[in-house]
């Protein structure tokens, strides 16, 4: 299957044309933890990853935050983020 990952395309779970969010995880070395996945134009956090399915010529871009830069102590991390993907595309 071919996939676009991170603007990247990779070919995927051999020939099949379906594979879970979790399995190409694993087949990339990735761990899911502290990510979210963009899957064609809707991001997802790490609780829905394993009910999500991918299928060929899917985009997704694999994201993960790291610490550092803005600090604001009336907003809380979270709904920063949660604002910031907001602005960037769908959320789920």
């Amino acid at each position: 299957m071919k996939l676009v990952i991170n603007g990247d395309v990779k070919q995927c779970f051999g020939s099949r044309q379906e594979g879970g969010l979790m399995e190409l995880f694993e087949e990339l070395g990735i761990l899911p933890e502290g990510r979210f996945v963009e899957l064609n134009g809707t991001i997802f956090k790490e609780t829905d990853f394993a009910s999500i399915r991918v299928k060929d010529n899917d985009v997704i871009e694999i994201i993960q935050f790291m610490g550092g830069g803005y600090y604001s102590p009336t907003h809380s991390n979270f709904n920063m983020l949660k604002f910031n993907l907001s602005q960037w595309g769908k959320i789920r």
